[in-house]
């Protein structure tokens, strides 16, 4: 179906129309052209992880700042550093919960 309507989309618009599931979690708007959508699959994937540490936002503006200013890292090494950041915040929080005790 997406075919017949093909010429009528712009690329992004087609784009998003073939990974809605981009589109439950980043709005419109948020979805910049200058980032790849491998970029938003990356970090769709770590989403729960992000959201119960409270990075989620945060990692949503910053990746997009480095699509605007284009100094993206390849997507393998920003998926490390997604994984390092989530590494690096439960680590903190169990510090303080050792602590804490």
């Amino acid at each position: 179906m997406i075919g017949m309507f093909q010429d009528l989309l712009q690329p992004k618009e087609l784009i998003l129309s073939i990974h809605s599931s981009i589109l439950q979690i980043f709005k419109k708007h948020e979805i910049l052209d200058s980032v790849p959508f491998s970029y938003y699959r990356a970090l769709k994937r770590k989403k729960t992880d992000l959201i119960k540490l409270g990075l989620f936002e945060n990692e949503k503006k910053r990746l997009n700042k480095m699509g605007e200013k284009n100094i993206l890292p390849g997507r393998e090494k920003y998926k490390i550093q997604i994984i390092d950041l989530i590494n690096s915040e439960k680590s903190k929080r169990k510090k303080k919960t050792i602590r804490g005790n």
